[in-house]
Protein backbone atom coordinates (compact mmCIF):
# COMPACT_ATOMS: atom_id res chain seq x y z
CA UNK A 1 0.00 0.00 0.00
CA UNK A 2 2.73 2.12 0.46
CA UNK A 3 3.50 2.69 -3.59
CA UNK A 4 -0.10 3.41 -3.97
CA UNK A 5 -0.09 6.39 -1.32
CA UNK A 6 2.39 8.11 -4.17
CA UNK A 7 -0.99 7.84 -6.29
CA UNK A 8 1.11 6.45 -9.64
CA UNK A 9 -0.44 6.79 -12.71
CA UNK A 10 0.11 3.45 -14.04
CA UNK A 11 -0.40 0.13 -12.00
CA UNK A 12 0.47 -3.50 -13.74
CA UNK A 13 -1.86 -6.18 -11.27
CA UNK A 14 -2.37 -9.38 -11.72
CA UNK A 15 -6.44 -10.24 -10.89
CA UNK A 16 -8.97 -12.99 -10.32
CA UNK A 17 -11.53 -12.93 -13.22
CA UNK A 18 -14.32 -13.23 -11.28
CA UNK A 19 -15.95 -12.31 -7.87
CA UNK A 20 -16.39 -15.54 -6.59
CA UNK A 21 -13.40 -17.81 -7.86
CA UNK A 22 -13.39 -21.01 -6.18
CA UNK A 23 -9.67 -21.27 -6.30
CA UNK A 24 -8.66 -17.23 -6.12
CA UNK A 25 -4.75 -16.57 -6.19
CA UNK A 26 -4.64 -12.92 -6.80
CA UNK A 27 -7.06 -10.03 -5.78
CA UNK A 28 -10.53 -9.96 -7.28
CA UNK A 29 -12.06 -6.91 -8.83
CA UNK A 30 -13.96 -5.94 -5.44
CA UNK A 31 -10.78 -6.17 -3.43
CA UNK A 32 -9.43 -3.47 -6.00
CA UNK A 33 -12.50 -1.15 -5.98
CA UNK A 34 -12.35 -1.41 -1.71
CA UNK A 35 -8.70 -1.49 -0.93
CA UNK A 36 -6.75 -0.11 -3.74
CA UNK A 37 -9.05 2.57 -6.20
CA UNK A 38 -10.05 4.65 -2.66
CA UNK A 39 -6.17 5.66 -2.42
CA UNK A 40 -5.10 6.28 -5.56
CA UNK A 41 -8.42 7.66 -6.82
CA UNK A 42 -9.68 7.23 -10.93
CA UNK A 43 -6.22 8.55 -12.43
CA UNK A 44 -4.58 5.84 -11.63
CA UNK A 45 -4.80 3.16 -14.04
CA UNK A 46 -4.71 -0.05 -13.40
CA UNK A 47 -4.29 -3.03 -16.10
CA UNK A 48 -5.32 -6.07 -14.63
CA UNK A 49 -3.11 -9.50 -16.05
CA UNK A 50 -2.79 -12.54 -15.53
CA UNK A 51 -6.53 -13.44 -15.91
CA UNK A 52 -8.09 -16.94 -16.56
CA UNK A 53 -10.76 -15.80 -18.88
CA UNK A 54 -11.02 -12.18 -20.30
CA UNK A 55 -13.97 -9.76 -18.77
CA UNK A 56 -14.75 -6.35 -19.38
CA UNK A 57 -14.24 -3.91 -16.61
CA UNK A 58 -16.77 -2.16 -15.05
CA UNK A 59 -14.46 0.04 -13.30
CA UNK A 60 -13.41 3.25 -15.66
CA UNK A 61 -10.57 2.85 -14.50
CA UNK A 62 -9.20 -0.64 -14.65
CA UNK A 63 -8.59 -2.03 -17.73
CA UNK A 64 -8.37 -5.90 -18.87
CA UNK A 65 -5.36 -6.56 -20.83
CA UNK A 66 -5.40 -9.07 -23.75
CA UNK A 67 -2.95 -10.90 -24.88
CA UNK A 68 -0.37 -9.04 -27.58
CA UNK A 69 -2.03 -5.79 -25.80
CA UNK A 70 1.13 -3.27 -25.62
CA UNK A 71 1.13 -1.26 -22.53
CA UNK A 72 2.78 1.95 -23.05
CA UNK A 73 3.69 4.02 -20.34
CA UNK A 74 4.93 7.58 -19.66
CA UNK A 75 8.08 6.20 -17.57
CA UNK A 76 11.37 7.36 -18.62
CA UNK A 77 13.27 3.72 -19.37
CA UNK A 78 17.10 4.63 -19.48
CA UNK A 79 17.09 1.59 -22.01
CA UNK A 80 14.92 3.48 -24.44
CA UNK A 81 15.70 6.76 -26.59
CA UNK A 82 12.33 7.84 -26.31
CA UNK A 83 9.99 8.81 -23.24
CA UNK A 84 7.81 5.86 -23.02
CA UNK A 85 8.46 1.86 -21.84
CA UNK A 86 6.71 -0.53 -23.36
CA UNK A 87 5.05 -3.67 -21.18
CA UNK A 88 4.34 -6.98 -23.40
Amino acid sequence: MQYLCKKPKTVLIDLNDKEDDPKPVHLSIGDLAQKAIPITGEDTIYYATHLKKEFNSPISCVICTKPGMEIITGVLNENMDNKTSRVE
